[in-house]
């Protein structure tokens, strides 16, 4: 199995990412001291890489790939929640900064009537990314910390929307290849992501 190497472009990706969720916790906490934007860019980075970390473990356990995007729409989206909970002094928040694509090594040749099975693969890929977001909220509720926690439960939440429509200015999300799967599990982490919420 080979190692995953990052191409630039993907790190670029991942850091501009992490600034734009930084930025969105920032604006949605209301708190510009230094130390409080200094552990917001943190959590906005562990957020971003926890999500990989996990699509990508799974990914190269299936000999599959994911590859990460910056959702510049998303991305605009959620600048615009961060100076919309400014401005106002509401908790508003919006966090669409990233979505992946996703290849299969082992089944990239295959007819297209094995269009379920790929969807069935990607699903798979997508849930080790969520749960990876759920493991890092119980790590940071354990641990006392519940910026990030909060921080965890919120992304995976808006990661679950189930949005993949040309006029919605996101990219596709994980809820979106979920619910065409398996509505039920699609239910099952959305209802785990309200309730890790809830708890923080």
């Amino acid at each position: 199995m080979e190692p995953f190497k990052p191409d630039i472009e993907e790190l670029n990706h991942f850091v501009v990412a992490g600034l734009v969720t930084a930025a969105a916790l920032t604006a949605y906490h209301q708190s510009v001291e230094f130390i409080s934007v200094g552990s917001y860019l943190l959590i906005g980075f562990l957020v971003i890489l926890a999500r990989e970390l996990g699509q990508r473990t799974i990914a190269q356990w299936m000999r599959g790939d994911t590859e990460l995007h910056l959702s510049v729409k998303g991305s605009i989206v959620t600048i615009i929640g961060g100076i919309i909970a400014v401005i106002t002094q509401l908790p508003v928040i919006l966090l669409f900064p990233v979505y992946n694509s996703y290849s299969m090594k082992s089944y990239e040749n295959w007819e297209k009537s094995i269009n379920a099975m790929w969807i069935k693969r990607e699903m798979q890929i997508i849930t080790g990314g969520l749960i990876a977001l759920f493991l890092g909220w119980f790590i940071s509720l354990q641990l006392g910390y519940t910026a990030a926690a909060q921080a965890f439960a919120l992304f995976a939440l808006f990661q679950l929307l189930p949005f993949d429509y040309p006029s919605i200015p996101t990219g596709k999300l994980d809820g979106a290849t979920i619910l065409r799967f398996n509505s039920f599990r699609w239910l099952v982490f959305f209802a785990l992501a309200l309730i890790a919420l809830a708890l923080v």
